[in-house]
């Protein structure tokens, strides 16, 4: 249909656009409320950003000369952390929604309808899930934390496929 789906990942709706940018309707979602940043939340993010920056001289740099800055936020910009890591819509209208987990805990998949009704919802150690009319594509971390990138041949409905899916992963 000619409309955009929207959210910033932090709020309980999803919000449906005309190409034009106006509101056309919104999508409550079935999602657990999002949880606040906390002050571990913020020094796991400054640890991880300069990790990132130490990988290349002209890089560490840069991160010497500017990058510091991080070390004074002492609140996060963000009130709550985003909860919507990826969010596609389906050969079938539907949309589907991921959620990163935390910690040990595999991400969240859940279909949901043009309504926001829950169709199925999966837990499995995938990311970057999306069903096209004939496959399934996913990528996994192996051993070594390399991504390999997964095919699987749809025969059902995306509502079986997924199930099917995360039986066959466990």
């Amino acid at each position: 249909d000619n409309s955009i789906i929207c959210s910033n990942g932090t709020e309980q709706e999803l919000k449906v656009l005309d190409f034009k940018g106006k509101p056309v309707k919104e999508i409550k979602m079935p999602l657990p409320a999002p949880s606040p940043v906390t002050a571990r939340d913020l020094e796991e993010w400054r640890r991880g950003e300069k990790e990132r920056f130490s990988y290349s001289p002209g890089r560490k740099r840069w991160f010497q000369q500017f990058g510091t800055v991080i070390d004074k936020y002492k609140t996060s910009v963000y009130k709550y952390k985003p909860f919507i890591s990826d969010m596609r819509v389906t050969p079938s209208g539907n949309i589907l929604l991921a959620r990163t987990g935390e910690g040990e805990k595999p991400n969240g998949f859940w279909l949901i309808d043009a309504k926001g009704k829950t169709l199925v919802r999966i837990s499995l150690d995938i990311y970057q899930l999306k069903i096209t009319k004939r496959y399934i594509f996913y990528k996994q971390a192996d051993e070594d934390g390399a991504a390999e990138v997964h095919c699987f041949v749809r025969s059902g409905s995306e509502i079986e496929d997924l199930t099917i899916l995360e039986k066959a992963s466990k």
